[in-house]
């Protein structure tokens, strides 16, 4: 894989907004918090759609709940009565397609056995339809077509692709953390970190084939869209060089421009995030303060400053998962520690 290095002005201020002086923050107010299950689904938000879907800790079911707490959770299912080292206990996947909100998930029915189910309901009408698909495993990524939904699942150490075209796509594979899904008219695919080769990998649908491609060396913290212009994003943190980057791309058979945003120490989560001023790069770091240690921060282009870091969260405790979606005049932020939380980011707030 081909990488350019590039250090535009305007990434230079980003590098210089790291310092204290340039750091603003924000009391955010919470407004939705879950007992969150610790499995390993954790959570699912998509930056398409104001909801996500969890776990939750008591009742054990799976929850799809409005990001803006506009609304009661929907409890919709109870997905499992077995302990929680179940290696595949909570795993789901919440995506928006269109008018549509499609949530696929694991319900055990028994130790043996294993139901892949798949809602989907009309943002619109508020219709909804259940069905079961074939296979089984771990949800990775999806994608509505003409010819029905391909679904990529993980088992046994090995990637399937399910669907109109079934084929195994990788072995040996072993993800680590969430997969994230891109797809408009152009680019159709995801990234996802591979434990077995330590690599952050790409899987673009280019028409009926799947295309494999490594990104990176290291990229527990990842995740990847498509920008205005067309372009593939993936968003990713250096644990070495204590660096997040941006690898951006109109194809990525061709290579990446690698672009360095910001430097963070301890950073296990990030986020793109789409805002009015432009870009948005939103991630978990170790505060420079002693007390509390850990911190959110977000780093947004001000247009008579340039980029502006703006910490949103602090706490004692370290933040395992976050992921963002912008609905009305505010960005959500939904992050995982014991519990899950979500926090209202107004924008008028950050101008």
């Amino acid at each position: 894989m081909k990488a350019h290095y590039l250090l535009p002005a305007t990434l230079l201020l980003a590098l210089a907004a790291c310092r204290p002086a340039g750091v603003r923050e924000l009391d955010c107010p919470v407004v939705l918090e879950s007992p969150l299950a610790p499995l390993p689904g954790y959570f699912c938000l998509d930056p398409a759609a104001p909801f996500l879907s969890y776990v939750d800790r008591d009742s054990r079911s799976l929850v799809l709940a409005a990001v803006d707490g506009s609304s009661p959770p929907a409890y919709l299912d109870r997905i499992t009565d077995l302990p929680e080292q179940d290696p595949l206990a909570g795993a789901h996947l919440l995506f928006a397609a269109g008018d549509e909100l499609h949530l696929l998930y694991l319900d055990r029915q028994s130790e043996e056995s294993l139901l892949l189910k798949y809602v989907r309901k009309s943002l619109s009408t508020g219709t909804t339809w259940l069905d079961l698909l074939p296979g089984s495993g771990r949800p990775l990524a999806a994608f509505p077509t003409a010819a029905g939904l391909e679904v990529f699942l993980e088992r046994d150490q090995t990637l399937f692709r399910e669907g109109p075209r079934p084929q195994t796509v990788r072995t040996p594979f072993r993800s680590e953390g969430q997969a994230s899904l891109f797809a408009t008219e152009g680019l159709r695919g995801f990234t996802v970190y591979d434990g077995q080769t330590h690599r952050l990998l790409l899987f673009h649908l280019r028409g009926q084939e799947v295309e494999s491609l490594e990104v990176a060396r290291f990229g527990q913290a990842q995740d990847s869209a498509v920008d205005g212009q067309g372009r593939l994003q993936i968003l990713t943190y250096d644990p070495r060089s204590f660096r997040i980057l941006l690898y951006r791309t109109e194809d990525p058979a061709s290579g990446f421009q690698v672009q360095p945003v910001t430097l963070a120490r301890g950073t296990s989560s990030l986020a793109l995030v789409r805002l009015p001023g432009g870009q948005g790069f939103l991630f978990n770091e170790i505060s420079a303060r002693q007390h509390p240690r850990y911190q959110v921060s977000l780093l947004h282009f001000l247009p008579a400053e340039g980029y502006q870091k703006t910490v949103l969260y602090r706490s004692e405790y370290p933040v395992t998962a976050l992921r963002a979606v912008p609905a009305g005049e505010a960005l959500y932020v939904a992050l995982l520690q014991e519990d899950l939380r979500v926090l209202r980011v107004e924008y008028r707030a950050l101008r």
